[in-house]
């Protein structure tokens, strides 16, 4: 109980933090639905999921691998300051090489304009350090602190954003990646003020093996990171080359930053509930907890199922602002795709064995085999089924993924995760959504 209690109020304390820039994030959604077409929201969504894609990148994991080195050097303060400094300037030495390189491969298949290029690599400078600084302050255990930048930091560049297109006389879809990069640079300043004790230029004896140990951990849950993006960035370029139309694009966005709903609620659910499960995964009542809350968390699934096929119309509806119409003729394929990246996310709450035995290896190859498998699947059944091929290949990926990564992490460190409620619930969500497609399709 007591782990509970701890995990629910750091929960409520990010809730606090998130929630409110989050609800902004979704506001905004309408709003350019609003002013801008469906084809235009797809170019705003592909700009913020390369920001992501480039900012886990760029990271190389070094949010879990924090997770792993302060809780063995909790009181060297000046060690862990070290660490986390030397951890920004790789990742922004990272971003310039992938900087230079994107600048070419940008210019040769035109993806962005040269001002939407460049305000895509300073908006992922500003809010990457904004992030490092909230993930290395929540590993830490301060919830208030990380919370309170968390929204400052993620909250500016929506605010600003907004204002710069409301205001606009023309309404370009630049003004708003402009004010978004402002906004998100103001929030960087913030957060490394609150983070300032922490950053440390001076070298130490012991840093640099602790560097060394830090990257090594760190690096192999950079595919899991990037698994969920390379599928998004699979589906949308094989929109564009098997279909054609960037009206599909912006289509899948919209179904796709639904979705991100209940990624939201399960990150938030995470940041307060990851740190108290990890660290009490070596005793009796901590392995207990940790069974029954992935238990817990895959019983669930069904009835959420349910609640988003009921509300689907309503999403959509308040989410796509003028091009309603446009959207609701897909509306089926919403459950599924909510239930996919939930599943995928919750991949995260039940692989400690990997961690724990230092085999995060096995976590690339086995994101890696997901990724191939989502882009074969789409690859194969778009021709047939068109653009409902897209969720189903994410869905499938997502149940597969799950399903291997729980079994081999339970041959490293068992906590007995009830293996026959996860594939029994997995089999009834693909079931549903099969149907759900077989009306969506017949509809197209």
């Amino acid at each position: 109980m007591n782990l509970l209690k701890k995990s629910l109020n750091d929960t409520f304390l990010y809730f606090l933090g998130t929630a409110g820039s989050k609800i902004l994030s979704f506001l905004i959604i309408p709003f350019i639905n609003t002013f801008f077409t469906v084809e235009e929201f797809g170019r705003y969504d592909l700009f913020l999921i390369t920001v992501s894609f480039i900012s886990l990148a760029i990271g190389l994991g070094f949010d879990s691998g924090f997770a792993i080195i302060i809780v063995d050097n909790k009181d060297n303060k000046k060690l862990l300051g070290y660490l986390f400094t030397r951890s920004l300037w790789i990742s922004l030495i990272f971003l310039a090489l992938i900087s230079f390189f994107g600048y070419g491969i940008n210019n040769y298949y035109n993806f962005f304009s040269q001002i939407e290029f460049f305000l895509l690599i300073m908006y992922v400078f500003t809010t990457y350090v904004s992030l490092s600084v909230f993930n290395f302050i929540r590993w830490l255990g301060k919830a208030k602190q990380a919370s309170f930048i968390n929204f400052i930091s993620s909250s500016l560049g929506i605010v600003i954003g907004l204002v710069f297109v409301f205001f606009s006389t023309n309404k370009e879809i630049e003004k708003l990646f402009l004010g978004m990069t402002l906004g998100s640079f103001i929030g960087m300043i913030i957060c490394l003020f609150v983070a300032r004790e922490y950053l440390i230029f001076k070298k130490l004896e012991e840093g640099k093996s602790k560097l060394k140990e830090l990257v090594s951990i760190s690096i192999p849950f950079v595919p899991t990171y990037l698994s969920n993006y390379l599928v998004a960035y699979s589906d949308r370029i094989l929109i564009l080359t098997l279909i054609g139309d960037m009206y599909f694009v912006g289509l899948y966005a919209l179904l796709y930053r639904i979705a991100q709903i209940g990624n939201l609620m399960l990150g938030i659910l995470s940041k307060g509930f990851l740190p108290v499960m990890y660290n009490n995964y070596n005793t009796v009542e901590g392995k207990l907890y940790n069974k029954k809350v992935f238990d817990y968390f895959n019983l669930l699934l069904v009835p959420l199922f349910f609640f988003i096929l009921l509300i689907k119309d309503f999403l959509i509806k308040i989410l796509s602002g003028k091009n309603s119409e446009d959207y609701l003729s897909h509306s089926d394929l919403l459950p599924a795709i909510f239930l996919a990246i939930i599943i995928f996310g919750g991949m995260g709450i039940n692989g400690f064995g990997y961690t724990i035995k230092r085999k995060t290896i096995y976590i690339s190859f086995i994101t890696f085999a997901g990724v191939l498998l989502n882009f074969l699947l789409s690859y194969v059944l778009i021709k047939y089924l068109g653009f409902s091929a897209i969720i189903i290949s994410t869905l499938v990926t997502s149940i597969f993924s799950t399903i291997i990564y729980t079994f081999y992490s339970e041959k490293l460190y068992k906590f007995n995760y009830n293996k026959l409620i996860m594939i029994g619930v997995y089999i009834s969500l693909f079931v549903l959504s099969v149907g759900l497609f077989y009306f969506d399709f017949f509809r197209e």
